[in-house]
């Protein structure tokens, strides 16, 4: 099965900021200044995105510094932003946001639409454009100031519709230190071969890529059946697929079931099987045949989850699915969707 995948790509992982102001439109701090701010902070890509505004840099401080600009186009009463990575001008004046896609597929950029909740978007608008990479799914500016930070629903009407799109996390940071801090709250971790502009937009066309706001995702593997990821403690592990199609691991309810099912409660027992505990390199092994001879191996440590293995994971999925981690502060991480055939 061919998929996204950047665990099983040979290469090196990138910390990468891909939506981020500066003086040159309405940050607070000089490009300088920010490229400095990402480089203390461990991150080795970052794209200066100013308001319809080309802010040129060079790679510094073991930065590689993508050029972006972040456009705003309106149509038919919905005002657009799209932020757009690996271009060497600025756009053409344009009154139609298809016209700044077509713009940026032209010179091979990345054209990602930026906070949808916040830009009270419909999923018609979305869905009338053609030919965008990714959307934002988590931005930290939106999400500080207002609570508008999430847009994985738009995500999810977009996979089940068809529409074959990833998503990224990104600050959308201003004030960066300044209260209330918008940066460092979300980013993408790239998986390149060389530490280049050409190899990191290459992989952010092609999906090689995970996002977060703190947890890790380590591994995941994919085969006709089976699924294994393994990541960062968490609380969570959801995989989210079409309509009533998924799965939902908490640790705290699958304590619950576990309790109930060694008690016979006829809840538990209507979804399990059979339980079997094992330890492995200082973990738990909680084996779980679930009813319709599906077996889900979650791996536990110290109260929290650091891993599964399904055998029979078609049983949740139908047409797409994604894999959503949950940390015990409510931050998360998203692998790139999966199509199935």
């Amino acid at each position: 099965m061919r998929f996204p995948d950047p665990f099983s790509e040979r290469g090196v992982w990138l910390k990468a900021a891909l939506h981020a102001h500066s003086t040159a439109s309405d940050g607070l701090l000089r490009p300088e200044e920010v490229i400095n701010y990402y480089a203390r902070a461990g991150y080795r890509v970052v794209s200066i995105t100013d308001h319809d505004k080309l802010t040129r840099l060079n790679s510094s401080n073991g930065c590689l510094v993508i050029p972006g600009i972040e456009v705003t186009v309106g149509k038919d009463g919905t005002e657009y932003h799209l932020v757009v990575l690996g271009v060497e001008e600025e756009p053409r004046r344009a009154k139609d946001p298809q016209d700044i896609i077509e713009w940026a597929r032209e010179s091979s950029a990345v054209v990602i639409v930026a906070h949808p909740y916040w830009s009270a978007m419909g999923f018609k608008e979305l869905t009338l454009l053609e030919g965008y990479d990714a959307i934002e799914i988590y931005n930290t500016g939106c999400d500080i100031e207002v609570g508008k930070g999430y847009s994985t629903v738009y995500w999810d009407y977009l996979l089940s519709h068809g529409i074959r799109v990833f998503g990224v996390a990104v600050d959308d940071a201003h004030r960066y230190t300044n209260p209330p801090t918008d940066a460092l709250g979300g980013w993408v971790w790239i998986k390149v071969s060389e530490v280049e502009t050409d190899a990191v937009l290459k992989a952010l066309h092609q999906g090689i890529f995970y996002s977060s706001m703190g947890p890790e995702i380590k591994d995941f593997r994919l085969s006709s059946s089976t699924l294994f990821v393994k990541c960062s403690p968490v609380a969570r592990i959801d995989i989210i697929s079409l309509n009533g199609k998924g799965l939902s691991i908490d640790i705290d309810i699958l304590h619950r079931l576990i309790k109930g099912w060694k008690a016979n409660d006829k809840g538990a027992k209507s979804l399990i099987e059979n339980i079997t505990i094992k330890a492995a390199d200082g973990m738990r092994i909680l084996e779980v045949e679930m009813i319709g001879n599906v077996v889900i191996s979650i791996c536990e440590a110290d109260g929290a989850l650091h891993g599964l293995f399904i055998d029979g994971v078609n049983m949740f999925v139908d047409k797409y699915f994604r894999v959503e981690v949950t940390d015990f502060k409510g931050r998360r991480a998203w692998l790139n969707p999966i199509w199935l055939p």
